[in-house]
C-alpha cells in the first residue's frame, strides 16, 4: 500500500511553476484527478509535507512547502 503524493503530484501537473503558485493559478481539477488515478490503482490516501527539511533531489523545498495559504 502507499499514500498519493501531493509534491511529485503538484509538480508533474505545475512543473516548475509548482513552487510559486498563486491558489487562483492552481490546477486543482487536474491534480484531483491524478490522486482518483492514484487512488484507482490502489493508493490508501494521500500525503503531504510542510517540513521545514523536506528538500528535493535539487536541495530546494518540494512544493508542498509552497502551499498557498
Amino acid at each position: 500500500m502507499a499514500l498519493a503524493p501531493h509534491s511529485t503530484i503538484r509538480y508533474n501537473v505545475m512543473g516548475d511553476e509548482s513552487r510559486n503558485a498563486m491558489r487562483q493559478r492552481m490546477k486543482f481539477s487536474a491534480m484531483q484527478a491524478v490522486v482518483a488515478d492514484c487512488m484507482k490503482a490502489g493508493a490508501f490516501g494521500f500525503s503531504s509535507s510542510s517540513g521545514p527539511v523536506h528538500f528535493d533531489g535539487e536541495g530546494l523545498p518540494v512544493p508542498s512547502r509552497m502551499l498557498p495559504r
